[in-house]
């Protein structure tokens, strides 16, 4: 049990993560500070910016809710879950570089 109420917390975190990682873009974009790495987000940036927010944030947010209902069912989702809360707190780190760069 105390498995599933650790990972629902790192589900949460993750969620966050990504949220703040997509307004930190949208506006690291729009000042034209940084640009998208991700091809297929870059797309959809440069067509509509509403389009690119709306699946930046319900996308993974969906299937993250998805996965917290289901963590029990589902064996060795640990390890992707900590994945993504390694990538988001890397995105974090640069994300916190380039306001330092743009503050300085």
């Amino acid at each position: 049990m105390q498995v599933n109420y650790a990972l629902n917390l790192v589900i949460k975190i993750i969620i966050m993560l990504n949220l703040w990682d997509l307004i930190l873009t949208y506006f690291g974009l729009k000042l034209e500070f940084i640009h998208e790495v991700n091809p297929i987000m870059n797309i959809l940036y440069n067509c509509n910016p509403v389009i690119f927010i709306t699946i930046k944030a319900i996308i993974p947010t969906i299937l993250l809710i998805f996965i917290s209902g289901h963590v029990h069912k589902i064996k060795y989702c640990e390890y992707p879950l900590m994945f993504l809360f390694l990538l988001y707190s890397g995105l974090m780190i640069l994300h916190l570089r380039w306001i330092y760069i743009f503050v300085s």
